[in-house]
């Protein structure tokens, strides 16, 4: 079976707590969201024999802005480079937040 691999290496999977990076105009930023479905296939290429495809499903929290309250994204979205991503321990990651993702 053919894994997507976190920036420390852990394998990504459905239900995990994740900070993924985004860039918000020119500057970039982390998101909170939780893993809802991940798709890995293997596409070697001529320069990475080891290239991994992935599509990973997550819902993601919108709280880049200190001055507004963390709220869902109104959709689902889907990241395509894992090792942009870091599973986070659900201990660490604050309440607000793990109740907003609790329904997924």
């Amino acid at each position: 079976m053919v894994h997507s691999l976190d920036k420390t290496g852990r394998p990504i999977k459905a239900g995990d707590y994740i900070l993924y990076a985004i860039a918000i105009g020119k500057s970039p930023t982390l998101r909170f969201g939780k893993v809802l479905n991940v798709v890995s296939t293997p596409n070697p290429k001529q320069w990475d024999p080891n290239r991994i495809d992935s599509k990973i499903t997550v819902m993601g929290v919108d709280g880049e802005y200190f001055h507004t309250k963390p709220s869902l994204l109104s959709k689902k979205s889907t990241l395509q480079f894992p090792e942009r991503i870091v599973i986070l321990d659900p201990i660490t990651v604050p309440l607000e937040i793990m109740n907003l993702l609790s329904n997924f």
